[in-house]
């Protein structure tokens, strides 16, 4: 996307954040639903674990979202856009979720750390680095950044980012004095985590520059399959078709979809079964929420 569309994308959610500013919370309106593009991973957990997507007779999956959902076009596009709209229903990172919106929680449990830790929240993905092969077959830059994200201190930066670490932690034995470039493209979603984790490593590894290139999941993994980057970002995990290429997802952080309203939306809690029915548009208003 160019400067020019992306200045536009931009002026287009500030007008609705304006328009928003001047209306209430009517429960008679129209739901307001807003996903993310086919290509998005958190897209793709999302209708996943909601049940919007299903499966044909003929065993192909069915994505079920509603015609008539408004698609931004990545994290900041969905974000705004639920934050100018009393009427919006929404789903982002829970990383990058501020106080313009309202998190609403899901079957009665918050996307808390503890709840999704314990198991209790029902909407969770990974945030996966794809590689073409192995971490040993990478190049020594690429192959020591992300072992230094699987390692303790990695991993601190993870949880101060606002999400979960992954279960398996590993130690470090790179050196400073690792040199290159590493490229990582991908999603909007893992791209924050990226580049808080790129920001604390380049401080004492000073002769590794790292490109972080930010698109969507879709994208993320071709690129790794074709060479274009060394590390892929996935906020989901890889299809069969793309695992069986040689491809490589390795975890480095849970993440918490959260289910966002406006702040002037009073409602508490959607059970996943009306954000299913929302989603698919067998519910149109708020009043039929509940």
């Amino acid at each position: 996307m160019n400067r020019k569309m992306m200045q536009g994308l931009v002026a287009a959610a500030a007008a609705v954040v304006l328009a928003g500013c001047d209306r209430g919370f009517d429960p008679a309106a129209e739901i307001g639903l807003v996903s993310r593009e086919d290509g998005s991973g958190t897209r793709s957990a999302f209708i996943e674990l909601t049940g919007i997507q299903t499966k044909g007779s003929d065993g192909r999956k069915i994505d079920r979202t509603s015609p008539t959902t408004m698609i931004a076009s990545s994290t900041a596009v969905a974000l705004t856009t639920v934050a100018g709209d009393p009427a919006s229903l929404g789903y982002l990172s829970l990383g990058a979720v501020n106080d313009s919106v309202k998190i609403v929680k899901v079957d009665g449990v918050a996307p808390t750390r503890e709840d999704i830790a314990a198991g209790r929240y029902a909407l969770v993905h990974p945030f996966n680095v794809v590689t073409k092969g192995p971490i040993e077959a990478l190049k020594p830059a690429a192959r020591d950044f992300l072992n230094w994200i699987l390692c303790e201190e990695g991993q601190r930066i993870v949880e101060r980012a606002g999400y979960l670490r992954v279960s398996t932690v590993i130690p470090y034995t790179g050196a400073a004095s690792v040199a290159g470039k590493v490229v990582c493209s991908g999603s909007s979603s893992v791209t924050p985590c990226m580049e808080k984790l790129k920001e604390a490593y380049c401080r004492t590894h000073v002769g590794v520059s790292i490109e972080v290139q930010q698109s969507d999941s879709s994208s993320g993994v071709a690129d790794a399959r074709d060479g274009v980057c060394d590390l892929g970002m996935a906020s989901r995990a890889l299809k069969g078709s793309e695992s069986g290429s040689g491809l490589v997802a390795t975890p480095i952080a849970l993440d918490g979809l959260a289910v966002v309203v406006s702040p002037l939306n009073p409602i508490e809690s959607i059970s996943k079964e009306h954000l299913r029915k929302a989603f698919t548009g067998e519910i149109s208003t708020w009043s039929q929420m509940k």
